[in-house]
């Protein structure tokens, strides 16, 4: 692993790298390669063996070095690694840490379009550590003029039939980016067949980001085929987008624990 990190991060190619280990031979050098590629790029790590008899079996596979695994996730938050619990977080995350800049605090904002999104945003927030974001006095008064009443006009921002108003709705989008309380944004989208019902507003979503600099994740909830043209737009602007509120959320954590580490072992 250590030679392949010192090869990765000099690869012109490669923006994040995403590590699966069962176990590691000489852990000290895997972490030294590991801060020293942190200088250059971000590293996520998922590590499976975690329960006594996946060790066994890890031990048997690999013939390398197993053991506790709350050793290795030790080592690995010193060396300023992101961790993952699972290969969809893992992926999910290397995808936004290729995209996206590092988060500079844990304060999140979530706007929504359907405010069930916006519940299961909000759980997740907290089971990673995150903090919802107190919106500021000037931006909830902004919100309490451009959305209707009966909507969520804090945080998380439910943007209700604003969505349908493309003007209105970017402003929503541009006042929140440029919250001095918020740190990172995720966004929460759901599809309607109707023809009346809302689009997308790709660029507003890609103006607010680029204005402030602050990363952004986006849940695309859809069926199979729906959103493509989207994805794409989004995607071709630097955004990742997830099929759920939860991997959107994981996604964003990891921008938030990379500019952490960059604080602690760059400052």
């Amino acid at each position: 692993f250590a030679d392949l990190l010192d090869y990765l991060r000099l690869d012109d190619h490669t923006r994040s790298v995403a590590l699966y280990v069962e176990g590691v031979d000489e852990p000290r050098r895997l972490v030294e390669a590991s801060r020293e590629a942190l200088k250059v790029k971000p590293v996520v790590v998922f590590k499976a063996g975690r329960s006594r008899k996946a060790d066994e079996a890890a031990r048997s596979h690999t013939g390398s070095l197993a053991g506790s695994y709350e050793l290795y996730r030790a080592a690995f938050k010193q060396a300023g690694l992101v961790l993952a619990d699972g290969c969809l977080e893992l992926i999910a995350k290397a995808d936004a840490l290729a995209l996206q800049p590092p988060a500079g605090g844990r304060r999140v904002a979530v706007i929504v379009l359907a405010a069930g999104l916006g519940m299961v945003a909000a759980d997740r927030c907290e089971a990673k550590g995150l903090e919802l974001a107190a919106l500021s006095d000037d931006t909830l008064a902004e919100l309490k003029r451009l959305l209707p009443p009966h909507t969520i006009r804090s945080n998380p921002v439910d943007l209700g039939f604003v969505a349908n108003d493309p003007d209105r709705c970017g402003e929503v989008i541009e006042r929140v980016f440029g919250d001095r309380n918020v740190d990172a944004v995720v966004i929460n989208y759901v599809y309607s067949w109707s023809e009346d019902f809302a689009l997308l507003p790709v660029e507003a979503i890609a103006e607010a980001h680029r204005g402030t600099g602050k990363p952004v994740t986006v849940c695309l909830r859809y069926p199979h085929g729906v959103w493509d043209v989207e994805r794409e737009s989004l995607r071709r602007l630097g955004i990742p987008t997830y099929p759920t509120p939860e991997l959107a959320v994981e996604a964003l954590s990891a921008l938030v624990e990379y500019g952490e580490s960059l604080k602690r072992l760059m400052p």
